[in-house]
């Protein structure tokens, strides 16, 4: 019973450094990914788990764009309210800055999904170069 207790801690501190590895890989130049695609075949890194990675990649963007349709929807509604506002002649001052406030919070969460999204494609590219390789060693 505790073999298998001291084996969580090493698979999951395994996962840890599997996840770095794999960011290391996205953040890297096109020279430094050689040696990187090395590593990670030293590694034990498998199809598996970049598609674990990928999934995990996955739900933090569409996290991401329902926090920036709940964006839309508040500066729809804010927008609304304003012209309201406007037709009878009341200051809007107040709505029209809240709604700058989340146009740029809109704007920063659309660069962070651009962002992942070019994560998501780095360990495609990784899976694809990971099959083609381990097809040509077959």
């Amino acid at each position: 019973m505790n073999e298998d207790s001291s084996r969580v801690p090493q698979k999951h501190g395994l996962k840890n450094e599997w996840s770095l590895l794999v960011h290391s890989f996205i953040e890297s130049s096109d020279q430094e990914k050689e040696r990187f695609l090395e590593k990670i075949y030293n590694s034990g890194l498998t199809a598996a788990d970049l598609k674990s990675h990928a999934k995990i990649f996955s739900q933090t963007r569409n996290n991401l764009n329902l926090r920036i349709e709940k964006i839309k929807t508040e500066i729809d509604r804010l927008n609304s309210v304003t012209a309201n506002l406007e037709l009878v002649g009341s200051d809007s001052e107040s709505l029209q800055l809240q709604i700058e406030k989340l146009n740029f919070e809109g704007k920063s969460l659309s660069l962070e999904v651009f962002e992942v999204e070019k994560k998501i494609k780095k360990i495609r590219e990784i899976a694809d170069v990971m099959a083609s390789s381990s097809h040509s060693t077959l």
